[in-house]
This record gives C-alpha cells, structure tokens and sequence, in this order.
C-alpha cells in the first residue's frame, strides 16, 4: 500500500519540512481558483496560533483530533499580502 502524504504530518513528532522551508523563505505566492498574489508567510503562535487553528477545524472538522495524535504543537501559518 503506498503511502499517503499529509501537510501536517498530524501524527508525527516533526514538522513537516515545509515549515522549515517557510522560515527560511517566507515570501510565498499564493494561488486560487480567482486569485494569485505574493505574501509574506509566519508561523503563527500563542492565542494567534490557537484562533487560527480552531477556525481552520471549524471549516475542516477533519482535523479536529489531530491534536489528540501528537504531543507537538502543529504548526499553522499567517499570510500577510505583499503590496
């Protein structure tokens, strides 16, 4: 059975090397399905880690025992747009 990739790696204890990427070059461009810009990535913390997070389980409730499957603090990123 191949494996299957997750972003957050929600069980591992490490990072997904993409956080380690994003420190080291926190100018990202951001593309959807209407938009594309440039913005500068931060790796949120304290209450500005934990409201991002609880918003992304409120429209992802997948992930909401990921926290349960760890003992490290999954990582979440803040993009602020370039310009």
């Amino acid at each position: 059975m191949a494996s299957r990739k997750r972003p957050s790696k929600s069980d591992s204890a490490d990072d997904p090397a993409w956080i380690a990427n994003l420190v080291a070059n926190p100018i990202v461009t951001v593309e959807t399905d209407h938009l594309k810009f440039q913005a500068t990535a931060a790796v949120a913390e304290g209450a500005d880690r934990e409201a991002l997070w609880d918003r992304h389980v409120a429209e992802h409730p997948q992930f909401a025992d990921y926290l349960s499957k760890t003992d490290r603090v999954i990582p979440v990123a803040r993009l602020k747009p370039l310009g």
